[in-house]
C-alpha cells in the first residue's frame, strides 16, 4: 500500500488495498443501547444530510396513473430536510431551506463531508454520486434577535464509478454510494474517498480515491486509486459499507465504517408501536462498527447494533487529533433516526438520543423524514449561532 512521493510513503492510498479484511471480533457482543432524552457529549453544531426525495415517480408516471395525492405529496416533499444542523443535546436538528446549493434540491443524499472549517464549506453526495459542494453562512441577528442560516452554492460534480455501474436514475446496473469522506492525506492534499454500498448476495465492493477539487466538485481523475471493500460480517445480506470517516497518523491510517442489514429486504416489518429498543425492531435492523488499520491491514470489530440502521459517522477527536468518539447515526425508515455516541474505547457504554422525536416535535416535519444518511462537523458558524442565542 501506498505511492511514493519524494521519498515518502503515502499512507492513505487504498490503491489494490482490501478494506474490510482479516476482521477480528473483538465485540462480537451486542451493545443493550438505550435512548436518552439528552446526552450532553452530543456535537453541537453538527450538520446532517438526509436521503429525502428518494423515490419520486417521474412526471409521465404521474400522468400515466392520474395520481393527484402523490403529485401534492411531490409538491410537499420538496419542503422536506436535505441540509439542517444538530440545535441542542436532545438531537433536535433545525433544517436549512433558504440558499442558492444545489444540495437543498438534490435527490437522495447519502453522505457529507467538512471541506473547510473555516470557510464553512461541505461537500454532500447522492447515492449516484452526484457532488454539492455548498457554504454555510449565518447572516447577523435580525427580526426578533434571530439570525439566518443559509446554504450557498459552490459547485457540483459527479465521482466516477466502475465501468459495469451506471450513473442513471432508474437503470438496471444502477451504482449505489452511501459512503464517502474528504480528508486531507499526509502530504497535506485534499482527497475523496468514496465506494459503493454493496447489497444482497454481494462478497465486496469497490472504493475509489483521489485528489478532491471543491471550486468544481470534482475529483482528479487521472490519479484515482482503484480498490476494495471485503463484507466485514461475511454474511451476503448484509450491505458492505453505508458510512465511512478516515483518521490520518504519521505511520498510519484508520478506516472507521459500518456495515448494515435492512431485514425489510428480506420481507421482515417493523412495529411502529415501539421504538429502536422494541425486539421485533431488533431483528430488523443491525449494524456493525469497525475500524481497518493500515499498513497493518487488520480490521476491528468495534461494536454490533440491533435495532438500528446506522448510515452516518462523524468523528471526534481530542487535542492531539486522535479519535476518541464515534458520534453514530441511524436511517431507521418509519421509526425515524437516532443519534449516538460511542466511546472507540468503550463501546459498551453507547447511548442515543431521538433525533427524529425531537425533530418531529419542534417541526412540522414528521420523524420517517429524518432518516440521518450523513453526518460532518460543525464550522465556524457554529460559534456564531452560539453567541447569538440560537442554541
Amino acid at each position: 500500500m501506498g505511492n511514493t512521493c519524494c521519498g515518502m510513503r503515502e499512507m492513505t492510498s487504498t490503491k489494490n488495498v482490501t478494506l474490510g479484511g482479516g476482521a477480528l471480533w473483538n465485540q462480537d457482543v451486542v451493545i443493550p443501547f438505550g435512548i436518552k432524552e439528552s446526552i450532553k457529549e452530543i456535537p453541537i453544531g453538527t450538520v446532517c444530510c438526509f436521503d429525502n426525495k428518494s423515490k419520486k415517480k417521474t412526471l409521465i408516471k404521474q400522468m400515466a396513473s392520474a395520481d393527484i395525492g402523490y403529485t401534492a405529496k411531490r409538491m410537499a416533499d420538496d419542503f422536506m430536510p436535505r441540509i439542517g444542523v444538530v440545535m441542542d443535546s436532545t438531537g433536535y436538528v433545525s433544517p436549512i431551506h433558504l440558499g442558492s446549493s444545489s444540495a437543498l434540491r438534490a435527490q437522495d443524499l447519502e453522505c457529507i463531508s467538512l471541506i473547510s472549517k473555516e470557510e464553512n464549506t461541505y461537500v454532500a453526495t447522492s447515492s449516484l454520486g452526484v457532488t454539492h459542494v455548498f457554504q454555510l453562512n449565518y447572516s447577523t441577528a435580525g427580526c426578533f434577535n434571530y439570525g439566518i442560516l443559509t446554504a450557498d452554492h459552490i459547485s457540483q460534480g459527479q465521482l466516477p464509478v466502475p465501468p459495469e455501474e451506471s450513473t442513471v436514475l432508474g437503470s438496471l446496473n444502477q451504482c449505489n454510494i452511501e459512503a464517502t469522506a474528504v480528508f486531507k492525506d499526509s502530504l497535506g492534499v485534499t482527497r475523496m474517498f468514496w465506494c459503493g454500498r454493496g447489497g444482497l448476495r454481494t462478497g465486496r465492493s469497490w472504493t475509489m480515491q483521489a485528489p478532491f477539487m471543491p471550486v468544481t466538485g470534482r475529483v482528479e481523475e487521472t490519479m484515482i486509486d482503484h480498490g476494495y471493500f471485503a463484507n466485514v460480517t461475511s454474511q451476503p445480506k448484509w450491505r458492505v459499507c453505508t458510512a465511512i470517516v478516515i483518521e490520518v497518523e504519521a505511520h498510519q491510517t484508520h478506516f472507521y465504517f459500518s456495515s448494515t442489514y435492512d431485514g425489510m429486504d428480506d420481507g421482515r416489518e417493523l412495529d411502529l408501536t415501539g421504538d429502536q429498543t422494541n425486539l421485533n425492531n431488533k431483528r430488523v435492523f443491525k449494524s456493525v462498527i469497525a475500524k481497518t488499520s493500515y499498513p497493518l491491514g487488520i480490521t476491528s470489530i468495534l461494536a454490533t447494533l440491533h435495532g438500528v440502521k446506522i448510515e452516518a459517522l462523524m468523528k471526534v477527536e481530542n487535542a492531539m487529533g486522535k479519535v476518541t468518539h464515534l458520534v453514530l447515526g441511524s436511517d431507521d425508515e418509519d421509526l425515524g433516526s437516532l443519534l449516538g455516541v460511542m466511546d472507540v474505547h468503550k463501546p459498551m457504554n453507547t447511548t442515543f438520543v431521538n433525533l427524529g422525536l425531537a425533530s418531529e416535535t419542534k417541526t412540522f416535519i414528521t420523524r420517517d423524514k429524518w432518516g440521518t444518511s450523513g453526518m460532518a462537523p460543525a464550522g465556524v458558524f457554529a460559534f456564531d449561532l452560539v453567541k447569538q442565542g440560537s442554541f
